[in-house]
């Protein structure tokens, strides 16, 4: 599973939406390793009169980067944008390691709702694990 990670320091989830986050880092989960794989700047990240257009450019950043979700603790309205691109995943830890750690560890369960539902985001969370919101 590839996953982009919305940061502003390059160690925690954005404060922001995922759209306003100053970098993006790439990573490979898989049941065995996480590895690193690109860090983007955020050249998307400036003011449109269509707010669509944001979550259109944001995307744009990852074309043929194959990416499977996008991972922040916030998303905004754009969030029905980029549903239809990609799986939207809420982070409730705040540093990226702890996160994709979560991710990694519940890796399977994610794959298996991927795999079984279209419009839909997860919230992970060490105490209640994998949620799915459908919109």
């Amino acid at each position: 599973m590839i996953v982009v990670c919305a940061t502003d320091d390059l160690v925690h989830f954005a404060d922001d939406h995922f759209g306003d986050a100053k970098y993006y880092q790439l990573y490979e989960i898989t049941d065995k390793y996480i590895q690193k794989l690109e860090e983007i700047n955020n050249t998307a990240n400036i003011e449109y009169e269509i707010h669509e257009h944001k979550a259109i450019n944001v995307l744009k950043l990852f074309h043929g980067k194959n990416i499977d979700a996008m991972v922040n603790t916030a998303f905004g309205k754009n969030i029905t944008v980029i549903i239809e691109h990609t799986i939207p995943i809420l982070s409730k830890e705040l540093v990226i390691q702890k996160g994709l750690n979560l991710i990694k560890k519940n890796l399977k369960t994610i794959e298996k709702i991927m795999a079984s539902k279209t419009e839909f985001y997860l919230r992970i969370s060490k105490k209640n694990g994998v949620m799915t919101y459908e919109l």
